[in-house]
C-alpha cells in the first residue's frame, strides 16, 4: 500500500533491509509533496529491519522510536 513493492523476496527476503534512505515513489512522499505531514512510528529497534533508511526513502518526515530504544531525536 505504501509504496507497491511486493514481498515475493525478489529483492531480499526483508525488502526493508535493502532501502538506502534514498528518496522512492511511494504514498507518504506523493503526500509530503502535496504539503501533507507525514509520521512514522515504531515500537521496536530503529536498526530492526533498517527502519530508519527505509522509512526515510518511503519519505516520511518524522520517524518517532520509544525513548528506552532510541534515546536520541532520528
Amino acid at each position: 500500500m505504501l509504496c507497491g513493492v511486493p514481498a515475493l523476496r525478489k529483492l531480499s527476503g526483508i525488502e526493508f533491509d535493502v532501502f538506502t534512505g534514498s528518496r522512492t515513489l511511494c504514498l507518504p512522499n506523493i503526500l509530503s509533496e502535496a504539503g501533507y505531514q507525514t509520521i512514522a512510528t515504531n515500537a521496536f529497534y530503529p536498526d530492526f529491519f533498517n527502519a530508519t533508511k527505509a522509512y526515510r526513502g518511503l519519505g516520511f518526515a518524522s520517524i518517532n522510536f520509544p525513548r528506552e530504544f532510541a534515546p536520541v531525536e532520528l
